[in-house]
């Protein structure tokens, strides 16, 4: 597995730093696999916790990730992804793609 720094390109979402590839791109999984970024304080600065998600890149552009959840006491962002692509954390400007469980799960 190989993870690079790219360029993010044209998105529908504001990206919220680096966008990554995680190669070899197009890898399939037969299980849904966890896509995992660090908060930083200063890149999601203003930016409330539903407007946050995981983005991935497909051949027509990005879509946002399924069943994210933000872990605010661990500062991580996570949601599952079927294949190697690149990857972003980015803000959603309404938060049409439902809210995110916050985890740890009872707080």
């Amino acid at each position: 597995v190989t993870i690079a720094t790219v360029a993010c390109g044209a998105m529908d979402q504001t990206a919220l730093g680096s966008c990554y590839e995680v190669g070899p791109r197009g890898t399939a999984f037969l299980f849904p696999a966890r896509v995992t970024f660090e908060l930083d304080a200063d890149g999601v600065a203003g930016v409330t916790v539903d407007h946050l998600a995981l983005s991935g890149r497909r051949e027509h552009g990005w879509d946002l990730l399924a069943d994210r959840a933000v872990d605010l006491e661990d500062g991580t962002v996570s949601a599952s992804a079927l294949y190697l692509s690149s990857f972003a954390l980015v803000s959603v400007e309404d938060a049409h793609h439902g809210a995110a469980t916050r985890e740890p799960a009872g707080e």
